[in-house]
């Protein structure tokens, strides 16, 4: 197969098939493109100018009508389009290219005899007539294998895009499953955190040594780090490319739901900004009972802490939203993660399906 500037050519056992724009060739063959008519042109090679200036005269002898006479073309020959939709073409030029049209190279000693329209014959024998439909059956058949090739070559290329695609889908997704590993683990942190400051709070035994873990885990927020680059792939060339149904009902709903839920709870849910909404009252009510290194480092707490009743309570109540906020989002990191499991060996089987 050729290709250039809009022209598809493929080699056909002698023959060549040329795929070509038909207004482009209704332009070139100086007729009306009205969609009428037949959409094939026919191309004769013949090996010299002169052959075919003796080819025309040997057509007007005849009666031949002829919309355009021989030109020199860019590739250095000379070309006709006819109402015959036949064209002699010459100096080893190619075949006129045209919009599903066919090109045949060859012919009889003494010419060119296609369809009867350049020799006309007022009684054409029943062989000719087999000769001319063998010859536009040939051409049919070969339309119609260029067309399925391409289509092949097509589905081919889009298979590989597909598999390219899914493949990259995946790895973001075992990407995935370790940041939420990696969150899951920070929010049960946080959870063992409300535990061991309710326990300073009612006066019961606290490792001192895990102080400032707990101090800085009670509050820590998370992002929702998502790998998503091969499910934008996926989008721009078309959602449509993965051919498995459920499978690509599976992606779009852990892209465009479940994963963006995530992400909403841990940075746009305002209750869910724990940092935001209870560090400062909690810093206010702790610091005073901090002890400090002369590098400004806590190293403990004066115990038992003093706090007035409302105070203590107070701090009670934020201990139990963040430690219930933060079970409800480790919950759901549960679920998406069982989702992508689940979405990611779809993946692997359709996958092992096609190797």
């Amino acid at each position: 197969m050729h290709e250039a500037d809009g022209i598809v050519m493929y080699t056909l056992n002698g023959k060549i098939l040329s795929l070509f724009p038909q207004h482009e060739l209704a332009e070139d063959a100086q007729v009306k493109n009205d969609g009428a008519g037949s959409r094939f042109t026919l191309a004769q090679c013949l090996r010299s100018t002169e052959e075919v200036d003796a080819f025309f005269a040997h057509l007007r002898q005849h009666g031949v009508a002829i919309t355009k006479e021989p030109v020199k073309v860019f590739w250095g020959g000379s070309r006709l389009l006819r109402r015959s939709r036949w064209a002699p073409v010459g100096d080893r030029a190619q075949p006129v290219p045209g919009a599903g049209c066919g090109g045949q190279c060859g012919g009889d000693e003494d010419g060119v005899n296609p369809t009867g329209y350049i020799r006309p014959d007022p009684k054409p024998s029943i062989m000719g007539w087999k000769k001319y439909a063998f010859e536009f059956l040939s051409i049919f058949v070969a339309v119609i294998a260029a067309f399925a090739l391409d289509k092949w070559n097509s589905d081919r290329k889009d298979a590989q895009a597909e598999e390219k695609i899914l493949l990259e889908i995946s790895h973001g997704l075992q990407k995935d499953l370790e940041d939420i590993r990696l969150n899951m683990a920070g929010h049960r942190d946080g959870m063992n955190a409300c535990i061991y400051w309710r326990k300073v709070l009612n006066g019961e035994q606290a490792p001192a040594d895990s102080l400032l873990q707990y101090t800085f885990s009670l509050t820590r927020d998370f992002i929702a780090i998502q790998n998503s680059s091969g499910y934008e792939s996926l989008r721009s060339r078309g959602l449509e490319l993965v051919q498995d149904d459920s499978l690509r009902s599976d992606i779009i709903s852990l892209y465009e739901y479940d994963l963006k839920i995530l992400a909403k709870l841990e940075e746009d849910y305002g209750e869910m900004q724990l940092h935001a909404s209870y560090y400062p009252a909690f810093s206010a009510l702790i610091a005073p009972h901090l002890q400090f290194s002369p590098g400004g480092v806590p190293t403990g707490l004066d115990l038992p802490l003093e706090l007035d009743p409302i105070g203590r309570d107070r701090f009670l109540l934020d201990l139990w939203k963040i430690q219930q906020n933060r079970a409800f989002t480790h919950h759901y990191y549960g679920a998406v993660e069982q989702r992508i499991r689940e979405v990611d060996a779809h993946i692997g089987r359709v996958l092992a399906e096609r190797s």
